[in-house]
């Protein structure tokens, strides 16, 4: 689920990254299928990495000089995972999580 509403694609692992000096294994990506909405974006890509990358790192983020330290956080050897149950779920906090409504099966054959 994106900002814009639910982004339909594929969730996979990249073998490796590269930031800097640092090399994180196994990273996860998310690939979504809906073209035109990569394609309005300023700057053009296929996937997202996300905050699971992020979160392996302490970061100070310098924006007057343009630029990002990295020092390797307390969960930088953690694997990083994902939620395989193929379900597409939402839930309502304003109804203290009384609900969830089942959206669709998502993968293979969905």
């Amino acid at each position: 689920m994106g900002i814009n509403g639910l982004i339909s694609g594929t969730v996979s692992r990249i073998k490796e990254v590269e930031l800097g000096k640092y090399k994180v294994k196994n990273v996860i990506a998310a690939f979504p299928e809906d073209e035109e909405r990569t394609r309005s974006l300023s700057v053009p890509r296929d996937g997202n990495l996300g905050i699971g990358l992020l979160k392996k790192f302490d970061l100070i983020i310098d924006y007057p000089d343009s630029v990002i330290y990295l020092k390797p956080g307390p969960n930088y050897r953690k694997n990083e995972e994902h939620d395989m149950s193929g379900l597409v779920y939402f839930s309502d906090v304003m109804d203290d999580l009384q609900h969830i409504i089942i959206y669709r099966r998502s993968g293979v054959g969905s």
